[in-house]
């Protein structure tokens, strides 16, 4: 019996070490699921908490004067653990009030500038094909001449990295940096790389529409946001970010496409209806989420390909989505527009798939020259229909 007793002692001790460690690991859980939500880092002093009393009391036989020893410890622990806490969220706090303040900074820059989607009218994804640095510049400038003092971007593959930085050399007041492929982990370097010259990041376009899930959207938006601390978004329409509210809950700013559906028809009295309907549904998604601002994407309409197709309807839109932002009563608060697209895109052709109209969607054809239409009998240039203003004149935008 002595003998058996005496073989049981330590498969006992393994059993109730055991015990002990399941129970540590239940009770870390526990702490972790019951303050993460209020903060992590009252979770980790939590969990720090629960190591240091199981590892004190836990494991071992008290005694008088190991009781003292561990409530001193306990106490000793209680204080720092305070002092570490209150040092952490102090920093936390600066940190938020940092952002924000970054927030707020950005958040003027889409109110106040004049937002254009450029992609180099020479660029050919396809075949791999992209723009040089002075092509760039070339149309950077071109577009600078004419008021344009945001630009948005959709891709940093290749050359497209370089925008940013030209953007800003030429005149450009903010830029908004595209990732198009949110798993490509070369894009993402090349993005965070130029950030000194990036206001705020785009990641990802329409995911639901590319070979990558939410979850990795989600990876990539924490690795750009930790890698840069700009303001970031990703794209989706206008209920998309109501269908996916952890996405909505990641991102700064709301970015929804709101591209009209004028494949059948290019007038623009049906696009002008068709944006009417994507603000509405935009209200919905404030109503939502009221605390992020909202900058419209993808305004556009074609000059061609299309039937009712021209550039005297690409002039009467874009003037009455200018008239419509500034002086309606119904259009919402913090919502601001941004136009697409800079330049006609050859590459988006039908025989690769494109919906007709989708490379003529630019102010300026290929070639860089602006479009011209003819408006009760004088000829005007498309682009002038974006400098109408009841409240901001051309001239005085460039002063802010």
């Amino acid at each position: 019996m002595g003998s058996e007793a005496m073989q049981t002692q330590p498969i006992d001790r393994i059993l109730e070490r055991t015990a002990r460690l399941v129970a540590l690991l239940v009770g870390i859980s526990i702490v972790w699921q019951m303050l993460r939500p209020a903060s992590p880092f009252l979770a980790y002093w939590g969990i720090w908490f629960v190591v240091f009393y199981a590892l004190t009391i836990g494991f071992g036989t008290p005694t008088e004067h190991r009781t003292r020893r561990i409530r001193r410890g306990l106490i000793g622990v209680v204080l720092l653990g305070a002092l570490v806490l209150s040092a952490v969220q102090v920093y936390h706090h600066k940190e938020e009030t940092k952002a924000a303040q970054i927030m707020a900074t950005f958040e003027k820059a889409l109110a106040t500038r004049l937002w254009i989607a450029y992609e180099p009218a020479s660029v050919d994804p396809y075949e791999n094909e992209y723009a040089s640095a002075e092509e760039i510049r070339g149309e950077l400038q071109v577009l600078a001449g004419d008021s344009f003092d945001g630009v948005i971007t959709f891709s940093a593959s290749g050359s497209l990295a370089d925008i940013p930085r030209i953007a800003k050399e030429v005149g450009f007041r903010a830029v908004i940096m595209g990732i198009i492929n949110v798993v490509d982990n070369e894009e993402l370097s090349a993005a965070i790389s130029v950030k000194e010259y990036v206001d705020a990041y785009c990641v990802g376009h329409m995911f639901t529409d590319y070979p990558y899930s939410q979850t990795e959207v989600l990876q990539a938006l924490d690795i750009v946001r930790s890698s840069t601390g700009r303001p970031i978004s990703t794209t989706l329409r206008p209920n998309g970010y109501l269908v996916f509210p952890e996405v909505s809950n990641a991102i700064d700013f709301f970015f929804p496409d709101i591209h009209a559906n004028w494949y059948y028809d290019g007038s623009a009295h049906k696009a002008l209806k068709a944006t009417e309907e994507y603000v509405r549904e935009v209200r919905r998604l404030q109503a939502r989420y009221p605390n992020k601002p909202v900058l419209l994407k993808l305004i556009s309409i074609p000059s061609e390909e299309v039937p009712g197709a021209s550039t005297e309807q690409q002039y009467q839109f874009y003037r009455q989505v200018v008239e419509y932002v500034e002086s309606s009563m119904t259009f919402p608060e913090r919502v601001y527009p941004s136009y697409f697209s800079a330049f006609d895109l050859p590459w988006k052709s039908p025989e690769r798939g494109w919906p007709p109209g989708e490379r003529y969607l630019g102010f300026y054809d290929a070639s860089g020259r602006c479009k011209v239409a003819s408006v009760a009998g004088a000829e005007v240039r498309v682009v002038d229909a974006l400098k109408w203003s009841r409240v901001v004149t051309a001239q005085e935008r460039v002063g802010l």
